[in-house]
């Protein structure tokens, strides 16, 4: 077909019946993709688990639209998407054989399945009908609702994430429904680089051109307000993207001028900024003196070297960086994220995996590009423009955040370039997939989609039960109820998911806390043994959980196996060399066996992490007082 004519909609051909179940699937799926976006951004189980079994549930039954209708016979998918199989495929040979936190090498494959299958379905569901354009703007509105939500919340000075209250941290930066500033930041920099490409798109029309326009006015106040630096350079990186595409489209005069004129405009808007905004210029003036990410960053890249090729495994990075940090030293704080994501992706799924990753993404984004430069209307030009900028802004985000590891982030993202890439196949740029036994290949995906709904459900009680135990913990309660109800809710954590090792643990630290205040010798001397066998099994599970380890270890001083005990704090320093209380609980082991001028040695060690610690002080002055006594 040729570039430019339109191919006939295949819309038209389509009952009533079958448009009514299109439009379930497209509710469906907007629920899925959008949702999480005013829940915490998804970032927890018990949150995104729900909206991850809408997705699928919607997949399920779009797989099956092949048994209903022979329009249903083809397929219309983007170029390259089913090379993210290979992703899929990496995650599942390493939760299968190499797997470092098993329950959390699953949960990434359930997170990277919901986004392939988001990548397939929204690409067809939008290209019907010419679907991607109201789809677009109902996007746009969405997000709008929640840059109003952070706008009001800021000018009423609440720290407030709906019902519960923003860390201290982020006390004074607009993060909407999100917890974490940045990642509000990372949603309101792609709906304002797609804004920016639909203004000058004339193919959404005068509605879809006022709705982008209103969509920037609105997002770029929080934005600022989020005080997100990583979010204000990736406004600009995809905002900029976009403009000098579209230059270099109209004409290489407007291109050379538009490579003069974005940046003195930028640059102006920083002086403003600078000058005018305290705010701002403290945040930057924290940029140049350097803040964790210069510390965790070489850490991030010790870790890679010591498993270059196959990684630490998906999921498992906050469980293994701890014993590479050397130059982040904070004892207050854990590290979870490489705040660069392109560093925690080399590091969790190592060179081939990440490979795979970088070679698939600069594909399609090579697809796109050439779309850009062959397409002869300015409406196919425009898209392509907005998928570069859209991408490319996040990538730059990227580089100082981990807003790819953001279940709402990477939905909306999935969203944005499936359903713009769906308005090629009208133009005959990407054409349909005619497959003989597309019947049998929909049945296996429902089938599969029909096993990750299952795996939705399990994640979402095991997380619901993981939030309410850690709440009960927090609360301090004891007696016989408590501990009942604590042992009944990790009984159907454990039912549910046999690899989940919190369960054990918390069972664990319960039956310890009982054997210490039982004034039965007999039963303690039980309980004990119950929570050391709870502890064995959480280490099973999870071979890097140092909470599980340090039970075991201080059940053996208890009983006074005292190598085996000491052989355990060792392993515990080694396996975080900057955990205050591993070393203090060391120094008062040895403190205890009389071993005074190795006690004395390891608190000197915790001194100069902690200065300021109490604990650390006193002991530190009380076991030197006691050696100068004996000398």
């Amino acid at each position: 077909m040729p570039r430019g004519r339109k191919r006939k909609s295949r819309g038209q051909q389509l009952s009533q019946g079958q448009r009514i179940y299109d439009y379930v699937l497209i509710g469906l799926m907007l629920i899925a993709s959008t949702g999480p976006v005013f829940l915490f951004g998804g970032a927890v189980g018990w949150v995104g688990a729900p909206f991850m079994f809408l997705g699928f549930l919607a997949a399920t039954l779009f797989f099956f639209r092949a048994f209903i209708s022979p329009n249903y016979r083809k397929w219309y998918r983007t170029p390259g998407s089913l090379l993210w199989l290979l992703v899929l495929a990496y995650i599942l040979l390493h939760y299968l054989f190499k797997p470092t936190v098993p329950y959390l090498n699953r949960i990434e494959l359930l997170h990277a399945s919901s986004y392939f299958i988001a990548l397939i379905v929204w690409a067809e569901l939008a290209y019907t009908n010419r679907r991607w354009k109201w789809l677009l703007c109902t996007l746009i509105l969405l997000v709008t609702l929640t840059a109003w939500y952070a706008m009001i919340q800021h000018a009423h000075g609440s720290s407030m994430v709906l019902w519960q209250e923003r860390p201290e941290q982020y006390t004074f930066r607009a993060s909407s429904t999100y917890i974490c500033p940045n990642h509000f930041a990372h949603l309101l920099v792609m709906i304002i680089t797609l804004c920016t490409a639909l203004v000058f798109n004339p193919a959404v029309g005068v509605s879809g051109r006022f709705v982008a326009g209103y969509g920037i006015l609105v997002l770029l106040p929080p934005l600022y307000l989020s005080l997100s630096r990583s979010g204000w350079l990736g406004a600009a990186s995809g905002v900029s993207i976009v403009l000098l595409l579209l230059a270099f489209k109209k004409s290489k005069v407007f291109f050379a001028f538009s490579l003069l004129a974005i940046p003195a405009v930028l640059g102006s808007i920083f002086g403003v900024l600078w000058f005018q905004m305290e705010a701002f210029r403290d945040r930057i003036e924290a940029a140049i003196r350097g803040d964790v990410r210069m510390d965790i960053w070489p850490d991030t890249i010790t870790m890679i070297k010591s498993n270059l090729w196959w990684g630490s495994g998906p999921g498992s990075y906050a469980y293994i960086i701890s014993e590479f940090r050397e130059h982040y030293l904070n004892v207050d704080l854990y590290v979870r994220y490489a705040h660069n994501e392109f560093l925690h992706i080399v590091a969790e799924y190592g060179l081939i995996g990440s490979a795979l990753f970088f070679i698939i993404t600069g594909y399609m984004l090579l697809r796109v590009f050439i779309i850009f430069i062959q397409a002869d209307s300015r409406r196919d030009a425009n898209l392509a423009a907005a998928v570069l900028g859209v991408v490319g802004g996040s990538m730059v985000h990227a580089v100082f955040d981990f807003n790819f590891h953001i279940m709402a982030n990477v939905h909306v993202l999935v969203f944005i370039v499936a359903v713009i890439m769906s308005a090629f196949f009208h133009t005959g740029v990407f054409k349909a997939v005619k497959q003989p036994a597309y019947r049998w290949v929909s049945l296996v995906l429902a089938l599969v989609c029909v096993l990750f709904m299952w795996l939705s459900i399990q994640w979402y009680i095991v997380s619901l039960m993981e939030r309410d135990v850690a709440r009960m913990v927090r609360s301090g309660a004891l007696g016989e109820a408590y501990t009942e109800r604590l042992e009944r809710k990790c009984r159907i954590a454990i039912n549910m998911d046999k690899g989940f090792g919190p369960a054990h643990r918390f069972l664990g630290d319960e039956y310890r806390a009982l054997a210490f205040w039982n004034i039965d010798f007999e039963k303690g001397r039980e309980q004990l043994a119950r929570a050391e066998g709870h502890y064995y099994e959480a280490l099973q599970r999870n071979p890097r959980d140092q909470e599980a380890l340090l039970g075991i270890v201080q059940i053996k001083a208890e009983r006074v196996e005292m190598e085996e005990a000491e052989a355990g704090y060792r392993e515990l320093i080694r396996l975080d060399r900057t955990h205050l209380h591993y070393r203090i609980q060391y120094g008062l082991f040895l403190k205890k066996q009389d071993r005074l001028e190795e006690a004395l040695a390891v608190f000197q060690q915790a001194v100069k992490m902690s200065p300021e610690n109490e604990t650390v002080r006193i002991n530190t002055r009380n076991i030197t007082r006691k050696l100068q006594k004996t000398r």
